[in-house]
């Protein structure tokens, strides 16, 4: 084969090749900074995330939101304790209230207590509405009394000297969580609020 013979043929191949590499037009439009027509079928075609994207859904307000239609003061709750707490001092209700939610008549615990005075589930009525204040606060109380009735007829003369120490753990940890040791930090927690911001000293 002659020299220009084997020439022709390589550039021949040469121009074969470089049809072969030649961009996709609509891969030119995206070189080129031109956006690619979209719902036309092209696989190229990339979607404008910020013009398509759904905007996030509205998340429900929180709880506490709803603190600005209730007045949780203590003048306000009073009526409410002295009605179902009688014969607790007051100072202590306030400690507790303040230990268990902050004052926030929404509150739910992991564990799922619930309210201003953190009951358990199981504590109300299937018809009862455990975030209704004056209901928290009947329930809460009447677990507290039990507790207090519990500790001053206790077995042990330690529980019946110490008789508001006592009905703490119990109502934190249950009778026999207090029993085993459970709930005592708590309750000093509470007697040390009672005594200090409440001006109710007890044990």
């Amino acid at each position: 084969m002659s020299y220009a013979l084997r020439l022709g043929l390589r550039l021949g191949m040469l121009w074969a090749l470089s049809l072969s590499c030649a961009p996709h037009p609509s891969a030119l439009r995206i070189w080129s900074g031109h956006p690619p027509v979209h719902g036309a079928g092209h696989a190229d075609a990339v979607p404008a995330h910020s013009a398509h994207m759904e905007p996030p859904l509205a998340q429900a307000p929180a709880p506490e939101s709803r603190l600005g239609a209730l007045d949780v003061s203590q003048s306000a709750l009073r009526p409410w304790v002295a009605q179902y707490c009688a014969g607790i001092p007051e100072g202590l209700i306030w400690a507790l209230i303040q230990v268990e939610s902050a004052f926030n008549p929404y509150a739910v615990s992991r564990a799922g207590a619930m309210g201003l005075m953190q009951v358990m589930p199981f504590h109300f009525a299937p018809h009862e509405d455990p975030f209704h204040i004056p209901t928290n606060i009947r329930r809460g109380c009447h677990v507290l009394i039990r507790c207090l009735s519990h500790a001053r007829s206790h077995w042990s003369a330690w529980w019946r000297e110490h008789p508001y120490l006592s009905a703490l753990a119990c109502y934190n940890a249950g009778q026999a969580g207090a029993q085993r040791g459970q709930g005592w930090g708590y309750a000093r927690l509470v007697l040390q609020i009672a005594c200090h911001t409440y001006q109710t000293c007890l044990r």
